[in-house]
């Protein structure tokens, strides 16, 4: 079977780009949930049938949810030897999105683009009818330009014109993290070596090397912000950014549910004999004339209850699912601009 590499996701305005939004035709922009078991079934694929759904999944038009990109799936069935990959991003139509992600970042954009790694939604003005011109003048048009070309999915409409967005699944994820780690490495001038190290330390079960890593990036990425009042979850999409490096041999998954709650941050490795590791991240706020004693044990007394409560959410349940014996059980507790990790090995 044949298809143009110009899939039906990069076709969205040549039929309306209203039907996005609205319920016409809506299961006609991609495969559906049984179309893909059909699929699957035929190329005995079946077993890989939810990490396919967290690489190609997740996106919905109108009220029809669980739409799966084709281009990838397609291109998945046909080189399933090959692992998972970012087929369908990295056909070579985004270069008007890197565009407008390139310019000066005077909106707040790439703190946006964090709460998307980070697995959280937002809330944007959407507009149907408008012309490339106008992104000369109107920065917001950049979210209707990222939802038409589906890199994000709206979940429900807020108001009118005004949309809940989401990034619908792992391989479109894959492009915000990498901007995140060119972010750090262009604008912060982070050096992609020391993150990639550092990454490689965490998932080798090397913590005490990782803390050493983890703190130099977090503390030279932090001494341009003022950390006061920056809520947990971005602490939380800055750590994303940083393991986009190793997203060619890990899912890097955020916010699901596993066990008895939701996690933080997952890392399932495409190959079981490798570390699996979850993520409890905490945030601790600083106080007035508080001793070093007093605030380490203050941190120590976070890091075990972080640790406690992955044990007893049970957080780890699917990389045991996944069949990963070897699985790294990491708390990080921020202190404004420090990291401090329990390093138990």
């Amino acid at each position: 079977m044949r298809i143009a590499k110009e899939s039906i996701f990069s076709e969205m305005n040549n039929v309306g780009v209203f039907t996005i939004l609205d319920p016409f035709f809506a299961d006609k922009f991609g495969f559906t949930q049984t179309e893909v078991q059909d699929l699957l079934q035929y190329f005995n694929l079946e077993q890989q049938s939810e990490n396919i759904k967290d690489w190609y999944d997740g996106y919905q038009f109108g009220n029809t949810t669980q739409i799966y990109n084709p281009w990838s799936i397609m291109n998945y069935v046909s080189r399933n030897s090959e692992g998972f990959k970012t087929y369908w991003v990295n056909t070579g139509t985004d270069s008007l999105i890197k565009k407008e992600i390139l310019k000066p970042d005077i909106d707040d954009t790439y703190t946006t683009l964090e709460r998307l790694v980070a697995g959280e939604t937002i809330c944007k003005l959407i507009t149907e009818d408008f012309i490339f011109s106008d992104f000369d003048t109107q920065r917001e048009l950049f979210w209707t330009l990222l939802l038409f070309s589906g890199y994000l999915t709206a979940t429900k409409e807020i108001r009118r014109n005004e949309y809940e967005l989401r990034v619908p699944n792992y391989e479109v994820k894959t492009v915000f993290q990498d901007i995140v780690v060119n972010w750090l490495q262009h604008d912060l001038r982070i050096k992609k070596e020391l993150v990639y190290l550092t990454a490689q330390h965490l998932v080798n079960n090397r913590l005490a090397d990782f803390e050493k890593g983890f703190r130099k990036i977090i503390g030279d990425t932090f001494s341009y912000f003022d950390t006061k009042g920056i809520p947990e979850n971005v602490y939380q999409a800055y750590v994303l950014g940083l393991l986009a490096v190793i997203g060619d041999d890990y899912v890097i998954k955020s916010n699901r549910e596993s066990g008895e709650g939701r996690y933080d941050i997952l890392l399932m490795p495409h190959d079981k004999t490798q570390y699996g590791a979850v993520i409890e991240i905490k945030q601790l706020p600083r106080k007035k004339k508080e001793t070093k004693a007093a605030l380490t044990k203050r941190i120590n007394k976070a890091l075990t209850k972080a640790l406690g409560q992955i044990e007893e959410k049970e957080y780890y349940k699917q990389l045991e699912a996944n069949k990963i014996s070897k699985i790294i059980k990491l708390p990080i507790v921020f202190v404004g601009k420090k990291a401090y990790v329990l390093t138990v090995e």
